[in-house]
């Protein structure tokens, strides 16, 4: 009996440990492609920050649009699993966020974790700005963190940024192509009215499989570069 009593003593402590370790380890945010938010603890954290956000958003007085949060939207097992393999210490997470001007209309903002679950950008959507990059915001130099292995494991690495990028703003991958030494990717708008608009971005691949900034080529988005 006694023996017994000493077993389950040592047993237990062991089990609870293995227990709360995998509790932590989904909590900071593992990379499990079935889970859109990467655990529910996570979740938790992202509400309570986009609730904060929302609050700041809609405080100042002077301001025309309102902002809403409902939840998160899913982008599929299959581009998160990409995203796990190609970006493995980032997390992206696609927040359901509407904006109010008359009438309420979908946000485009994709949400970017390490995986530590530190939240490090709540990025609006992508659209030329003045220089090189602006229009990226905060995944202008992102490439940067992730050297590729070879020229297929940049194009993957890229096609799967721009893909997310892209499924953010609800626009889509056109074509991607090498030109010299740069990665070309065309990107279209998925709107019915417009799906002839479009753009061309462009990161520059180096001797050693490094990348440089994204940046719209022209700087602009144009009508008839894509086929309806």
């Amino acid at each position: 009996m006694k023996l017994c009593l000493f077993i389950l003593c040592f047993l237990l402590p062991a089990s609870l440990s293995a227990e709360a370790q995998g509790t932590k380890t989904r909590a900071i945010g593992r990379c499990d492609a079935s889970d859109k938010t990467y655990g529910q603890e996570n979740e938790n954290t992202l509400v309570k920050y986009l609730q904060e956000w929302v609050e700041k958003y809609n405080s100042s007085k002077d301001k025309i649009l309102q902002a809403r949060s409902d939840g998160f939207l899913d982008m599929g097992t299959e581009l998160r699993g990409n995203l796990c393999r190609a970006f493995p210490r980032h997390r992206f997470i696609l927040p359901d966020i509407w904006i109010w001007h008359r009438a309420w209309f979908k946000g485009s903002y994709l949400l970017l974790q390490d995986r530590n679950g530190n939240i490090l950008s709540l990025q609006g959507e992508i659209n030329p700005g003045p220089g090189r990059g602006h229009g990226f915001g905060y995944f202008a130099g992102f490439l940067r963190a992730y050297p590729a292995k070879n020229r297929e494991d940049a194009l993957f690495k890229v096609r799967t940024l721009m893909e997310i990028l892209t499924v953010a703003r609800n626009d889509r991958i056109d074509q991607i192509r090498q030109d010299g030494q740069d990665i070309v990717i065309r990107i279209c708008s998925n709107e019915s009215s417009i799906r002839d608009l479009g753009g061309e971005v462009r990161v520059r691949l180096m001797k050693n499989f490094s990348f440089g900034n994204l940046y719209f080529e022209d700087n602009q988005w144009e009508r008839d570069v894509c086929k309806p």
